[in-house]
């Protein structure tokens, strides 16, 4: 049995979505331009993070003899898995019985192109 309130994965809100979230960032004075920016922001803020390095120390005895700087193989694939999540594109999950690859776009629906310069790497 179901707990009230509590939605089942896969299962439909009986409310939208898109028109909660606009409530709740219009009650906090959010506007649409400030949305964009802030997007554009988290984006370029993980785009820095898919070239993380972490150093490692290492020590014999409590001192420090050595350290290292290496690829934070962490940070990056959560960068990556961020930006999916801010574009809104997914990849099936593996193990997935799809042969093929499917990616899915949900832009938010106050998006606009104009918000957000979009910047090509060279």
């Amino acid at each position: 049995m179901r707990g009230k309130g509590v939605v089942k994965k896969g299962e439909n809100l009986p409310f939208p979505v898109d028109d909660l979230r606009g409530k709740v960032l219009d009650a906090a004075g959010v506007s649409v331009e400030e949305q964009g920016k802030l997007l554009r922001k988290a984006i370029d803020e993980n785009k820095k993070l898919l070239s993380a390095k972490k150093r490692q120390y290492f020590s014999h005895d409590g001192i420090v003899k050595d350290s290292r700087e290496d690829v934070d193989h962490t940070a990056r694939m959560k960068a990556v898995s961020e930006i999916y999540d801010l574009v809104g594109a997914k990849s099936p999950k593996s193990g997935s019985s799809n042969s093929g690859v499917k990616v899915e776009i949900n832009l938010p629906s106050w998006y606009s192109p104009e918000i957000i310069n979009v910047k090509k790497d060279d």
